[in-house]
């Protein structure tokens, strides 16, 4: 047959379009009647009359699924949203498979090429397709959802479909072009049945503490954070609403957020005493997840009791010695501020942070945003979270608070509410003896000695360039301890600092507050290490008496 093709090709111009086409079968018997046409050249040509163009043909779309089976409408009612003539309406639906003996008689509608299978509202469809005479260059592409074609060169994609109602149906059509830009005219067509899925909401990891008893109370102050993540098979789009409550579910009780949003809240001003968190997501066709709570008395891993502490005074207590499950820490530390003129027993509050902070900064801002004076006292073992409150401490500082931090070891640099440039291990070894002075840069009846073997290591600092700081009208730092010079058998050189105190105020933050930082440790669960020369708490009282509380 392409013999034949380029026989004409050498006829010259003629009015018959030449288009080979694909042959599937080709008889001897054909052959007969073209041997004249070939012997005879192009003569014939001249006596048949003029011919129309031959016309490109479109090409045809398959899928990949198919149904002949068919889904039955019937309008149960019509909805408005008030009585006026432009009122938006929405048409309620009621459909019948072709099994389903309880559908009507009379009233349908027909929706061919139907699955009989409802379905999740994602899938994945595939098409594709042919052209006899040319190539299949894309497709176009749409639901009944959609104001207009979407036009790919793929034959496959992952669909969720905007499901608004517990059931719906959703039409899907798509139709080949070739390098014509003929479209099939005829697109490949399915109706799917899609049920709407029901959201889940969940907690986000760690926003709740993590024990390993959950006997255990959980205690804040009148400030926490919770953190949600929220999935949906049909789309997080779908999700319009996360409602939460404190306390009880009643119909009164849930409050409304906004899905697309929020994905925490913070509550606050929470009352003295016991409390409990509920939490659920519901989507736009109304489907809502299990409700989830906190405490959970069904989760082993978290505790059953959630408590919020008053606040109690200007003055508060932080532990952050997770170890000392015995609180002989927090207890000797109890003591001193019961004997200071200004605090005393009863007068200031206690934070028991546990082995990790809050999940939310804002609930360690807003805990120290309760007190005007901190005293923060880091593990002797263990993990210590002072470097996570690093802005928050920062914060506290320039909005007004003063902060005492008393440390093991120094473990970075980087934190703002301290000008430090560099440190330096005091003993590389992890062991050092007892009777080493600590000198007062302030006066000798601050001098303090230490009263036991310590098998820590401790760090001095040094702070940054002093051109930094010192500035007429601050901020201004001021060395308040350093180590005696070294003896036989000691590391380090000169007299390194071991406490200071930094002012932040300066004209831009005349209301800031002050932050000592002491890093040597005062005592390690069991008893206190400063004690030859009296008690370290000379020292704290010092502190809040003469830098704190005036």
């Amino acid at each position: 047959m392409q013999r034949v093709a380029n026989r004409l090709k050498g006829c010259g111009e003629t009015n018959y379009p030449i288009r080979p086409r694909p042959v599937r079968r080709f008889h001897s018997r054909a052959a007969l009647w073209l041997v004249p046409i070939l012997a005879g050249g192009c003569g014939f040509l001249e006596d048949l009359p003029p011919q129309p163009p031959i016309d490109s043909l479109r090409p045809e779309t398959y899928l990949s699924v198919l149904s002949q089976a068919v889904i039955y409408a019937r309008v149960d009612s019509t909805v408005c949203e008030d009585s006026s003539a432009t009122a938006e309406c929405d048409t309620v639906w009621s459909y019948y498979f072709e099994a389903d003996s309880s559908r009507p008689d009379e009233g349908l509608d027909t929706l061919g090429n139907a699955l009989q299978t409802v379905l999740a509202s994602q899938q994945t469809l595939h098409w594709w397709g042919e052209d006899p005479d040319g190539e299949v260059i894309g497709y176009y592409y749409r639901w009944n959802t959609d104001p207009d074609w979407t036009y790919t060169t793929e034959e496959s994609r992952e669909f969720v479909v905007p499901i608004r109602r517990p059931f719906d149906l959703f039409t899907f059509a798509v139709k080949a072009v070739d390098q014509d830009s003929l479209e099939d005219l005829t697109p490949a067509t399915i109706t799917l049945p899609v049920h709407n899925a029901t959201p889940e909401i969940a907690f986000r990891f760690k926003s709740n503490p993590i024990v390993p008893d959950p006997s255990a109370v959980y205690r804040t102050f009148p400030t926490r954070t919770f953190a949600w993540d929220i999935t949906d098979a049909d789309g997080l789009e779908t999700v319009d609403s996360v409602y939460y409550a404190l306390d009880g579910t009643s119909a009164a009780s849930w409050q409304a957020l906004d899905a697309a949003i929020q994905s925490t809240v913070t509550l606050t001003d929470l009352e003295p005493g016991t409390h409990t968190f509920y939490l659920k997501a519901r989507d736009v066709a109304g489907a809502e997840s299990p409700v989830i709570q906190f405490p959970d008395s069904t989760d082993e891993n978290a505790p059953n009791t959630w408590e919020v502490l008053p606040v109690v005074g200007e003055v508060v207590i932080v532990d952050d010695y997770h170890q000392d499950t015995g609180n002989g820490a927090l207890r000797w530390y109890e003591s001193i501020f019961d004997t200071i003129p200004g605090v005393g027993a009863g007068n200031y509050s206690v934070w028991e942070i546990g082995p990790e902070l809050p999940f939310s900064e804002t609930d360690v801002s807003a805990t120290l945003g309760y007190f005007r004076h901190v005293f923060w006292f880091s593990g002797y073992t263990g993990t210590v979270t002072y470097e996570g409150a690093s802005n928050a401490i920062h914060r506290f500082a320039l909005n007004g608070g003063n902060v005492m931090i008393n440390v093991r070891e120094i473990l970075d640099t980087s934190f703002v509410w301290f000008p430090l440039s560099s440190t330096a291990a005091i003993n590389p070894t992890g062991r050092l003896g007892p009777g080493k002075l600590l000198i007062s840069q302030i006066t000798p009846d601050l001098d303090l000695v230490s009263s036991t073997l310590l098998p820590v290591r401790i760090r001095s600092f040094e702070i940054l360039d002093d051109g930094l700081f010192n500035p007429e009208d601050g901020p201004d730092y001021q060395d308040l301890y350093r180590l005696q010079a070294p003896q036989a058998g000691d590391s380090w050189t000169g007299e390194p600092p071991v406490a200071g105190e930094y002012d932040h105020r300066s004209p831009l933050t005349p209301g800031a507050g002050k932050v000592v930082f002491f890093s040597f440790p005062m005592h390690n669960g069991r008893i206190p290490l400063l004690d030859d020369n009296g008690s370290a708490g000379k020292f704290i009282s010092w502190v809040f008496q003469e830098r704190f509380l005036p």
